[in-house]
């Protein structure tokens, strides 16, 4: 069976969320959001590595906090970059050789669930990129300014890209060869600059990105009692 490292993404500097914590320290229903997050890729069998991106300034302080769920599932903690781009590309290198295929998958995206890790993984299998997606539904301002509408956006063949994200690692790591200077804020942008098409699979409105403290009551709402279940391969 092919088999799947997991990146999860969750060393950003929470700018964006406000309050007195970063979002690494955020606990919904008692534990962290990006265990939350990493949950349904336990309960995949293709999955053979889990690799969590942590906050390089906080690194120490994170491994404390979080020693005994890092222990209990064997994962890997590495310290990530100032850039989302910089931190899954440590992620990339720390991959288990033997691991032929890579997904990645934002920290603050804690309500994903099994189904859409199963499909996104066999569309990758399929296509050797895919990503989850959701179209724009929402009227579009653009703004340079930001107090003054300028101009309406055509909304038409607009997605919304999300996480999960998967690839063939020969495919990603190549991605990042040719980044040049392209501060890629997800990986389809890397490999959509070397000219292979990205397969976009249906995500899902509740598989939100907690940026706002706001966002976390959405969240709290949307997993409620949630249990992990088996994923079955395709």
């Amino acid at each position: 069976m092919d088999s799947f490292a997991v990146i999860i993404v969750a060393a950003g500097n929470s700018t964006r969320f406000g309050g007195p914590l970063r979002k690494t320290e955020v606990l919904i229903n008692g534990l962290p959001i990006w265990w939350h997050a990493l949950q349904p890729f336990r309960f995949d069998s293709r999955v053979r590595q889990l690799i969590l991106v942590a906050p390089s300034e906080h690194f120490d302080q994170f491994r404390r906090d979080f020693s005994e769920l890092i222990k209990a599932i064997q994962l890997l903690v590495i310290p990530g970059g100032s850039e989302r781009f910089q931190s899954v590309e440590l992620g990339l290198r720390a991959v288990d050789a033997a691991i032929d295929w890579v997904a990645v998958h934002d920290g603050a995206r804690p309500c994903v669930d099994n189904d859409l890790v199963s499909r996104v993984f066999s569309a990758a299998l399929q296509y050797e990129a895919a990503i989850a997606a959701i179209p724009v539904v929402a009227t579009l301002k653009h703004s340079s300014q930001g107090d003054f509408v300028q101009r309406t956006v055509d909304r038409t063949g607009l997605w919304q890209a999300q996480t999960p994200q998967a690839y063939r690692k020969a495919l990603l790591l190549r991605a990042f060869e040719h980044r040049g200077d392209l501060p890629a804020t997800d990986e389809s942008q890397l490999v959509e600059q070397l000219g292979i098409p990205v397969k976009m699979i249906a995500g899902s409105p509740f598989n939100l990105k907690v940026t706002h403290a706001d966002d976390l009551a959405i969240a709290q709402a949307v997993l409620g009692n949630r249990t992990p279940r088996p994923a079955q391969a395709n």
